[in-house]
């Protein structure tokens, strides 16, 4: 009951007010976040010591820190490109960007 009054509440500020929501997602959306799931489910099978979603204006889309061997961490900034394409077993990354 009380889920019901507050959607027709909001509901009825969205109409009212005339605030725009987005309700439908774009397939491209649907598409990174997959990939981002991805990309989470293969690191937590690393076991890293920590692994979060940061804000979005930290410019990556996963932190993850391993333990190392001289009792600290190492902390890497993942940034996730999805594709439905084809993608080659090797490609060449430009280390000078």
């Amino acid at each position: 009951m009380y889920l019901a009054a507050i959607a027709l509440f909001i509901f009825a500020l969205v109409y009212i007010h005339g605030i725009r929501v987005k309700t439908a997602k774009s397939h491209q959306e649907f598409v990174k976040r997959t990939g981002e799931l991805m990309a989470e489910t293969f690191l937590r099978g690393l076991k890293p010591a920590s692994l979060i979603r940061p804000p979005h204006d930290l410019g990556c889309d996963l932190l993850v820190a391993f333990n190392n061997s001289r009792v600290g961490t190492n902390t890497f900034g993942v940034v996730v490109e999805a594709t439905e394409h084809f993608v080659p077993p090797s490609f060449v990354f430009d280390l000078n960007t």
